[in-house]
């Protein structure tokens, strides 16, 4: 079987992560996976040049035009491709169509983040181009684009429930045709001791008795690191223990940094760069953030799930997806997404008290165990793809 996975790629983050796995649990004996990337490129470095498994990948791909997308499409002769996107719209609808035209039999969809719903046609301005939007605006163009996307996709597979309901609800996706496979994780992996993360703390000086909050993720305006900042920064003379440490890379890191510096935080916030494996820093902490302060930004983030597995209590912004996966109370806390004080109050408690912080902890890495376990999810998504 000749299968594409179709990757509209702005960076490395989870929904990259979740196809290299899914390509690696592929058998090559009967399933030959080539990645075409509508933008950069990471997945050669992991899965050619350190696993060396020789998958056939092509970066640089635009989607502008449907004649040499088909051409593409038809060099490979597929007999299944899948749209692997960050959002509803994220590839025009005339790419799906390019694929089905290419002979490919079966056209799927992974979707791993919600997407804004369009407002209503607004009637401000002359009635004139009130009428022209209602004939021709974005959002017409966009709902008929989707009509032609849900005639041909033969099914539609969501990381979260949430997002599944979104693409129903405010989209018009058919519910027969959509299904939620939640994300998960390589529980023994992270859940494994690693010795590095004795080295981390060493490395940047945090002592055995500092609680060290970590997040990881892109370092991005809706990550809502801004607002993780500010609570640290309020905790300073409450909690001098308080460390915090932030895994990742993105347009605003530099924004970040230079605001880290002006609170004050120098000795208290490290920024450490992106990592391939976070296992070490999460290991390392104590406490995992997640504050995303938008809730399409968060369908079932990955790094949540890694956190948890290592036994991290984590406190999350309710946005999105992320309480399928953070039980407040139990495993965790949430917060009001954008609430420096909410998130402020969840620090605090959890940096003072290490009894809440070791059960919280351990009822997380259990539940990643039992619910979110990778090899049950990478299966349901290959029964979906190679049935």
């Amino acid at each position: 079987m000749r299968i594409i996975f179709l990757s509209m790629t702005p960076s490395f983050a989870g929904g990259e992560k979740h196809l290299i796995e899914l390509i690696k649990r592929l058998d090559r004996s009967r399933v030959h996976p080539t990645i075409l990337c509508f933008g950069t490129d990471p997945f050669s470095r992991i899965l050619n040049d350190q696993l060396r498994l020789g998958i056939d990948i092509k970066a640089g791909l635009s989607g502008n035009s449907f004649f040499r997308t088909w051409l593409e499409f038809r060099k490979k002769k597929p007999d299944v491709v899948v749209f692997v996107t960050g959002c509803v719209g994220a590839f025009p609808w005339y790419v799906f169509l390019a694929a089905r035209l290419s002979g490919a039999k079966r056209l799927y969809a992974i979707y791993h983040n919600f997407s804004e719903v369009p407002e209503p046609v607004s009637k401000d301005g002359h009635w004139l181009l009130y009428l022209a939007r209602r004939a021709f605006g974005w959002r017409v163009r966009l709902m008929l684009g989707l009509k032609i996307v849900l005639a041909l996709t033969h099914r539609s597979i969501c990381v979260s429930e949430k997002l599944r309901e979104s693409l129903v609800g405010d989209f018009g996706y058919p519910r027969e045709k959509t299904v939620t496979v939640h994300n998960g994780v390589d529980f023994r992996f992270y859940s494994a001791p690693d010795a590095r993360a004795a080295d981390v703390r060493r490395e940047l000086g945090i002592g055995p008795e500092q609680v060290v909050l970590v997040s990881a993720c892109r370092l991005v305006p809706l990550k809502g690191l801004d607002v993780l900042l500010r609570a640290v920064s309020s905790l300073r003379d409450e909690v001098p223990k308080l460390k915090c440490v932030i895994v990742g890379e993105g347009t605003c890191g530099e924004e970040l940094r230079k605001a880290s510096a002006e609170m004050g935080l120098s000795s208290k916030v490290f920024f450490v760069g992106f990592k391939d494996d976070v296992r070490p820093y999460l290991q390392a902490g104590d406490v995992f953030v997640n504050p995303s302060s938008a809730s399409y930004v968060e369908c079932l983030p990955l790094a949540v799930l890694e956190a948890m597995a290592c036994g991290l209590p984590c406190i999350g912004s309710s946005a999105g997806g992320v309480p399928e996966i953070i039980s407040h109370q139990e495993d965790g806390l949430l917060v009001t997404p954008g609430s420096v004080g909410e998130l402020r109050a969840a620090i605090k408690r959890l940096a003072c008290d290490g009894t809440e912080r070791k059960r919280m902890g351990e009822r997380a890495r259990e539940k990643v165990r039992l619910q979110f376990d990778l090899e049950r999810s990478m299966e349901q998504i290959k029964s979906i793809l190679l049935q």
